[in-house]
């Protein structure tokens, strides 16, 4: 357990407390109490607030349980499970930043060496969030202060925040504009008025105008709503920096304008009247989500931010942040079209799918067919497809060393272990035989187009800089399909290999839209190779 030390030297006495977590490591009462230094009445309130968004998990003790990714939130009385010292254990389920009863909680994710120092768990936990960040772009999430009901019950201050303070940075003050007409401006000429106003010098039966009506744009300064966003901003900034969150959130600045009081506006409800009457006005879509926000902030002014009991900006589906991050990162052709697949090195399409050219590569996998007889004559038929079916994380089709590959890759966000008497923290049977099934349904599709090396892979985070190829699952039941094409000098094998994934080399890639050429072939060469364990690593800086 860590806590934040560093402090900004003009807030110290009024930043607050704050420690850290492990996504999916079991706590026990008195670990919970010296992580929220709080009583007991303190820590009940905040458990059951935990609880009741999903990001804390109860459950009697169990020493023989060792992914508690799995674990069951039990029915439990959480002042019940609070007296209980020994007879229970509370487990995190989220990955990101949570405040909660004044207190600044960080969930880092679960593949998290326990031995980090605070200043590298610090980076890596500034990492994680700017992935989750762009993976909230990327997805169109959309978040809760944008929605027309502003109730407290929807209202998370932490996100309206980082909404404020990144529309600024990206967009500036809100600003509305007023047209004025000037004579012999700098603007642009208004010849209609000038025609039909000023009186012109005629010369040879040509007109010759001495003046000139001009237009220009300007900014209103004094504007209501401009000044209303400063303010807001400004304190913003501030309850930002009480928190100590510009250390989290290293891209955003403090912000600050002449000093102004929200009572200068008026009173509450006179500020939402006036916000609702200038969304009637407005019709930018930029202008339209501020002046949301700005309402939603003002609207939950009402009950004083200190006794929010919860604001939160984290996950407790960070499966998908890792699945996104493996699909930029690994080249996922999914929903490319067949027509775009076979460039450079690959040669052409075959001809059985031509005519599907516009076809994705995910449109291959057959989809199940429901099929009905009549009651009346059981010859008569009904049919219909299923509008879903299995899906990939990523199919790449690629070249390398003058082959044509075909991988198929998931990506499995699991703490796997291995030790000389066990592996544990693997993923399920139902994952395993999903991987041989993918492999089936593009079967005709790999043997039509002759490719040289087929690849099956799960990939799964790990702390540090090395890819290792750590080991492989297998399913002799299902091998019976016989994926290869019959070419013994094909490179393919029956087991689903396991790639460790640095993840702070994956995210790194995430962020910078990188797209791989070397270092990619780097990775494929260690998938290539046939050898397994520590003896065969990869490190890319």
């Amino acid at each position: 357990l860590w806590r934040n030390k560093i402090m900004d030297g003009n807030i110290r006495s009024r930043i607050l407390k704050s420690g850290y977590v492990k996504e999916q490591a079991p706590y026990t009462k008195s670990e919970l109490r010296e992580i929220f230094q709080c009583n007991d009445d303190k820590l009940t309130h905040i458990i059951r607030q935990l609880r009741y968004k999903k990001l804390l998990k109860i459950s009697k003790k169990d020493d023989n349980i060792t992914d508690m990714s799995n674990m069951v939130d039990e029915v439990v009385d959480v002042r019940d499970a609070i007296n209980d010292v020994s007879g229970y254990r509370y487990v995190f389920t989220c990955v990101g930043v949570i405040i909660i009863g004044g207190f600044v909680l960080k969930c880092y994710p679960k593949y998290i060496d326990d031995v980090t120092e605070e200043q590298d768990l610090l980076l890596k936990v500034k990492q994680v969030l700017k992935v989750l960040e762009k993976y909230n772009k990327n997805t169109n999430i959309n978040i809760n202060m944008l929605s027309d009901n502003v109730g407290e019950k929807n209202f998370n201050l932490l996100e309206v925040i980082l909404f404020l303070l990144h529309d600024y940075y990206e967009n500036g003050i809100y600003i509305n504009q007023h047209t004025i007409i000037e004579s012999n401006g700098t603007g642009s000429i208004l010849w209609d008025r000038t025609v039909n106003q000023i009186q012109p010098i005629i010369v040879k039966n040509r007109p010759y105008y001495t003046e000139l009506l001009t237009r220009k744009r300007v900014d209103e300064e004094e504007n209501y709503f401009r000044r209303l966003h400063e303010c807001i901003l400004t304190e913003c900034s501030k309850i930002f920096s009480n928190h100590g969150l510009f250390r989290l959130f290293d891209d955003l600045s403090p912000v600050e304008f002449e000093s102004c009081d929200l009572d200068d506006f008026g009173d509450i409800d006179y500020i939402l009247y006036r916000l609702e009457r200038e969304m009637c006005e407005q019709f930018n879509t930029r202008k339209q989500q501020l002046l949301k926000t700005m309402h939603a902030y003002i609207a939950n002014k009402k009950g004083k931010y200190e006794s929010y009991a919860l604001s939160v900006y984290a996950t407790i589906t960070f499966h998908k942040i890792w699945e996104d991050v493996c699909a930029k990162v690994m080249q996922n052709k999914l929903r490319s079209t067949l027509k775009d697949l076979f460039v450079d090195n690959l040669g052409c399409l075959h001809p059985e799918y031509e005519n599907s050219g516009n076809n994705r590569l995910i449109d291959i996998i057959d989809k199940p067919e429901w099929v009905g007889h009549s009651v009346v004559n059981y010859k008569e038929e009904t049919r219909k497809k299923a509008k879903e079916t299995l899906e990939p994380d990523v199919v790449s089709i690629f070249s390398f060393d003058e082959k044509k590959c075909f991988a198929i890759f998931d990506a499995k966000y699991y703490k796997i272990r291995f030790s000389d008497e066990q592996v544990s923290g693997q993923p399920g049977v139902g994952d395993v035989t999903k991987q041989y099934l993918y492999n089936l349904a593009y079967k005709d599709f790999i043997e039509k187009h002759n490719f040289d090396n087929v690849w099956n892979c799960f990939l799964m985070p790990i702390d540090g800089v090395e890819f290792i190829k750590r080991g492989y699952a297998n399913m002799k039941i299902l091998q019976f399909f016989n994926f290869g094409n019959g070419d013994k000098n094909k490179h393919y094998k029956d087991n689903i290999d396991i790639i460790l994934m640095p993840a702070s080399t994956m995210y790194d890639w995430y962020l910078s839209n990188k797209k791989l050429d070397d270092e990619f072939l780097s990775v494929i060469r260690l998938i290539n190779s046939g050898e397994y364990g520590n003896s065969h690593k990869v490190t890319i800086r």
